[in-house]
């Protein structure tokens, strides 16, 4: 009777093993601890160090060797290779499947996920899902690599040649791809997407359901968030701030340096591309751009302002639909309403203020506590330093001092330097 009972346990643990790596011939593992193990198919190879549970299987040409242990319900097939060598370090897979010609190697941890392709997962990194369920899980494919302490959790994806080292982090929803590169302590999170060849490093954060493509690189302390995208061959800085419906793209170099939770940086759908160049304290919002070769410092840039050309900002405001163009330097005061100023013009010292629709081209200066509005006008090598209004215009090598006034429709050109209040008329000297 004994020998019968003995007998039946063997042929169904026969038949649950030739059930195992889809009807394969193989026997079940002998685990370090003289344990029963699981299935290991004839064309496979476990070695004898090695532990894998009653539950997981090693199937097709499948190698498992070193420190590792396999553990609830682990597949491990097609041509995996699961190594610890050549140094001794435990390696973890657990309710896993290692499948096609995928690596996992040195001390590395691949908890409820999927590694495929040609993936590779080493050094002390972590694979891990948080839900028991492969289908909302982590993916680790195509040529991916996974290396030195860096980890994909709850339902990371990271596909094609993308690489992650250091201690980098892809987390949430979050998918990588590409060529793409996130290393040092970068975070990738939420729904944000990382692709093409962008590169993400330092203590950068891209997250929610931002962007970062093409080669553009993201470093440092930036946080990119919401809708925000960042592409072409941008640079992104220091602890700039992209958000909202942002976008940094063409050659432009971002780099602002702003205290945590100031409202510094770049967002609402404020644009910043071609090769501009934007530095230190500045917030860019509204439906604000920068372009071609402009740049700005220690500035605000806000509503349907534009900055174009070659122009310079610095410490100033550019607000509502101003547009600053060519070689300009706006380097104190406030440009606001309909505002243009062009040319070679500098707008300096003080607190100038140009509004209205007014105009500041060619090499014309205003500085000090000049006002500038209505529909005036300064040009050619004019400095301004009083008031224009209406229709005025200063031009030539004229000079408005303070207290002096322009007002109406009068035209001062020529070397004349105005102190008083003039209503009309050509002034010249």
């Amino acid at each position: 009777m004994k020998s019968f009972i003995i007998a039946i346990v063997f042929s169904c643990m026969a038949q649950f093993a030739h059930a195992q790596c889809l009807g394969a011939p193989g026997l079940n593992h002998i685990n370090p601890d003289s344990s029963p193990g699981g299935f290991v198919a004839a064309t496979a190879y476990v070695a004898p160090e090695v532990f894998v549970s009653t539950n997981s299987q090693v199937c097709d040409l499948a190698t498992v060797r070193g420190q590792a242990r396999i553990l609830n319900s682990s597949i491990i097939k097609n041509s995996a290779i699961i190594a610890s060598d050549p140094a001794p370090s435990n390696i973890l897979i657990s309710g896993a499947v290692i499948e096609n010609q995928a690596a996992v190697r040195e001390g590395a941890q691949v908890i409820f996920a999927t590694v495929k392709g040609f993936a590779t997962v080493d050094g002390r990194s972590i694979v891990q899902g948080d839900l028991g369920d492969l289908s909302l899980a982590p993916v680790i494919s195509g040529t991916a690599k996974i290396q030195d302490n860096s980890e994909v959790r709850n339902r990371g994806i990271v596909s094609d040649g993308a690489l992650l080292k250091g201690f980098a982090k892809v987390l949430n929803r979050a998918n990588v791809s590409g060529s793409a590169m996130i290393f040092q302590s970068a975070i990738i999170s939420d729904d944000a997407r990382v692709y093409g060849k962008a590169q993400i490093y330092g203590a950068a954060k891209v997250k929610e359901t931002a962007k970062v493509f093409d080669e553009a690189q993201v470093y440092d302390g930036v946080t990119v968030s919401k809708k925000a995208k960042i592409y072409g061959n941008a640079l992104v800085s220091w602890n700039t701030n992209v958000t909202d419906n942002a976008e940094i793209y063409g050659n432009a170099t971002v780099a602002i340096d702003y205290p945590q939770n100031s409202l510094w940086g770049v967002y609402g759908n404020a644009r910043v591309f071609d090769g501009a160049r934007v530095f230190n304290g500045v917030q860019i919002r509204g439906k604000a751009q920068i372009f071609g070769d402009a740049g700005a410092s220690g500035s605000e840039i806000s509503g349907n302002a534009m900055v174009s050309g070659n122009a310079w900002i610095q410490n100033a405001i550019v607000r509502d639909n101003a547009i600053i163009s060519e070689g300009a330097q706006v380097l104190a005061g406030e440009i606001f309403e309909d505002a243009q100023v062009y040319g070679n013009a500098k707008i300096q010292n003080g607190a100038p203020y140009v509004f209205g629709s007014a105009q500041v081209f060619q090499n014309a200066i205003v500085e000090g506590n000049a006002r500038l509005l209505g529909r005036s006008q300064a040009y050619g090598n004019a400095t301004i330093r009083g008031q224009m209004h209406n229709l005025s215009q200063a031009f030539g090598n004229c000079v408005v001092e303070i207290p002096g006034q322009l007002r109406n429709d009068v035209r001062v050109f020529g070397t004349a330097v105005i102190t008083t209040a003039v209503y009309g008329g050509n002034i010249s000297q």
